[in-house]
């Protein structure tokens, strides 16, 4: 199944196949299964047919806001649905929901978050959409939180309990790509003050190698670059906060200058031998290419 020349080429929001001569049809079913085929972990899929599915819906998007806002729109009214199960596709509940299940198979959260940082990108609509979800039925007592909250929450799990790197790493280039050049988005993901001391915490500790250290320190100088005064942890206060907390500004830097120099990012290709482990093995795919590109032509926006 190719349908990337098609779509990328022919189509409108959500897929739907443009024709002056036959009622449109709708071709919604093909991101769904594109959005599954990436999270599924089990059979009969491989970790190349999951890329090369996340690939198709990257080039879906690609230059293509209608495309671009109209995915997310279908993304979000499939999370909201709240069918159980959880529809292959639900893209949102991997993202949003960290339990047992999701976390067994490190790759499903880090398509999902692939798949979702390409969205937001440079979109300021897909951004406020994301900004619209409420986690938590306050009708029934629940706190309410916001998605960006919850990742973070889930970021500090992820963190504190040494799950997959993997799964870190997919959370942190999401809130890259997210946070950047988005002051309200920052400061609402600020408001989760324990899930920035921990993400602080592992920034300063190294325990879950250079490229969460990396990544994590990443998000941290955007959410000083993008803060305003009226945030949770103002300016001031948060650069100081990292740098007492991280051993020093030079320690920071540091932790970027790893990641940046390390042979994984430096030569990041996406070009990843599969078949070179064995089947109980996890392959070394650990960024999207799309995302180093972002990180290499931005270094000084996040170095503060």
């Amino acid at each position: 199944m190719n349908p990337t020349p098609e779509i990328s080429r022919s189509s409108t929001p959500l897929g739907h196949k443009r024709s002056a001569s036959y009622p449109q049809i709708p071709k919604i079913a093909v991101l769904d299964a594109l959005i599954s085929m990436a999270l599924t972990s089990i059979a009969p899929y491989t970790y190349e047919q999951r890329l090369a599915a996340c690939q198709c819906i990257q080039a879906f998007i690609h230059s293509n806001p209608e495309g671009k806002e109209g995915l997310l729109q279908r993304i979000i009214q499939t999370y909201t649905e709240a069918a159980e199960p959880p529809k292959p596709s639900n893209l949102l509940h991997y993202i949003l929901n960290l339990t047992d299940s999701t976390r067994k198979d490190p790759y499903r959260i880090w398509f999902a978050c692939v798949i979702l940082l390409h969205l937001l990108n440079s979109s300021r609509r897909c951004k406020d959409l994301m900004q619209e979800i409420v986690i938590g039925d306050t009708s029934s007592g629940e706190e309410s939180v916001s998605a960006l909250q919850q990742i973070n929450a889930n970021l500090s799990s992820t963190l504190i309990n040494s799950y997959d790197p993997r799964i870190s790493v997919g959370y942190l280039m999401l809130l890259s790509m997210w946070l950047y050049e988005d002051p309200s988005s920052v400061s609402n993901f600020l408001e989760e003050t324990a899930g920035v001391q921990t993400l602080i915490g592992a920034v300063a500790q190294a325990r879950e190698g250079i490229f969460v250290t990396g990544l994590g320190a990443v998000v941290l100088g955007i959410c000083v670059e993008f803060n305003t005064v009226t945030s949770p942890l103002p300016p001031v206060r948060l650069q100081k906060l990292i740098t007492s907390g991280v051993g020093g500004k030079d320690q920071f830097v540091f932790r970027i200058t790893q990641l940046r120099e390390s042979r994984e990012f430096r030569d990041f290709r996406e070009q990843v031998r599969f078949s070179s482990h064995a089947n109980d093995e996890l392959p070394d795919l650990w960024f999207d290419l799309g995302f180093v590109e972002f990180l290499k032509d931005n270094y000084s926006m996040y170095i503060f």
